[in-house]
């Protein structure tokens, strides 16, 4: 009987682990810095939104009644941008947290892996 086929060659698994290990090093930094740069683009976005807004909300109480249904009408969009932006930001939050939880899973499922089916050394 040729005891070569029983015995599971590992050295296939820990090039496994190594290459998915090392996916997990170079990715999920590139993810959240990506992640990072959109959620301040938005957050920017929105902030600048909001200073119109609190603009806008003063020209409304100052222009004329002719000029309030025009003014009132930017008020809204500039309304709605801002709330685009902020889902926008959470949206890009929430990709994030998924992104960093899934890497951080498939890290410990490599460590329990790692500790369960390799033997301790003994000393």
């Amino acid at each position: 009987m040729d005891t070569s086929e029983s015995i599971p060659d590992t050295s296939d698994i820990d090039a496994d682990i190594a290459s998915e290990f090392v996916e997990f090093t170079d990715d999920i930094p590139i993810e959240i810095y990506r992640s990072l740069r959109y959620i301040r683009k938005y957050e920017n976005e929105y902030q600048k939104e909001n200073l119109n807004l609190n603009h806008l909300a003063t020209e409304v109480g100052q222009c004329s009644p002719s000029d309030v249904p025009a003014t009132k009408k930017r008020f809204a969009k500039s309304l709605f941008h801002s709330d685009e932006y902020m889902q926008q930001t959470n949206a890009e939050a929430q990709k994030l947290y998924a992104n960093v939880h899934a890497a951080y899973e498939r890290l410990n499922d490599k460590i329990r892996y790692l500790e369960n089916e390799r033997p301790a050394s003994s000393s």
